[in-house]
C-alpha cells in the first residue's frame, strides 16, 4: 500500500506543476495582448464636402488625425480648407476643429466643434467664429474606412457662407 500511494502522489504533483506552468504562460500571454500599441489606436482620413448642385460651388477638406479607444470612441482632431463661389464672387475659410464619433452597429453619432475664420453677414467681413456640429453618419466597411456624414451647424455665420444653409453633407475616408 504504501509504495503504490507514494507512486500516486509523484504523479499528482507532476500533473500539478504542469498546469502551474501552463497557467504562468497564459498569464504572461494575457498581460502581454491587454496593452495596445498607440500606432494601433491611431487613425488618420479625410473629410470632403461638394455642393455642385446649387447655383455655387462649394469644396472643403478636412484632413484629420486621432485616435480610438477599444473601438467605440473616436476621438480626432484636423485643420480644415474650403472654396466658395457665391455669386460671381470667390470667398475661402479655414481653420481647426476636433471631433468625437460614437459607432452604433453601422450607424455612428458625431460631435464637432470649430473653430472657422470666413466672411460674414451684415458686410462681408472676414472674422473667426466658432461653430458647433452635431449629426449621424453611416459607415462603409469595416472600422469607419469610408463613410457619409449628415450632420446641422448651429451657427448663423456658418449657414450664411454654406450653400446649403446650415446643413453639413460630408463623405470621408480613413488611410
Amino acid at each position: 500500500m504504501c509504495i503504490c500511494s507514494v507512486k500516486l502522489m509523484a504523479q499528482y504533483d507532476g500533473l500539478d506543476t504542469n498546469r502551474r506552468q501552463s497557467k504562468d504562460i497564459q498569464k504572461v500571454k494575457d498581460d502581454y495582448s491587454d496593452k495596445i500599441a498607440y500606432s494601433d489606436m491611431s487613425i488618420h482620413g479625410i473629410d470632403l464636402l461638394f455642393d455642385p448642385i446649387s447655383y455655387s460651388l462649394t469644396f472643403e477638406a478636412n484632413p484629420y488625425t486621432g485616435i480610438h479607444f477599444r473601438e467605440r470612441i473616436y476621438l480626432c482632431a484636423g485643420a480644415f480648407g474650403a472654396v466658395y463661389s457665391l455669386g460671381n464672387q470667390v470667398y475661402t475659410a479655414y481653420g481647426a476643429n476636433a471631433f468625437l464619433r460614437i459607432p452604433v452597429n453601422k450607424f455612428f453619432l458625431h460631435g464637432e466643434y470649430r473653430i472657422q475664420n470666413g466672411i460674414t453677414m451684415p458686410f462681408y467681413k472676414r472674422e473667426w467664429y466658432k461653430v458647433p456640429i452635431i449629426g449621424i453618419g453611416y459607415m462603409y466597411g469595416e472600422d469607419m474606412e469610408s463613410y457619409a456624414l449628415f450632420g446641422l451647424a448651429i451657427s448663423d455665420k456658418y449657414s450664411f457662407i454654406n450653400p446649403l444653409g446650415a446643413l453639413v453633407f460630408r463623405v470621408g475616408f480613413r488611410f
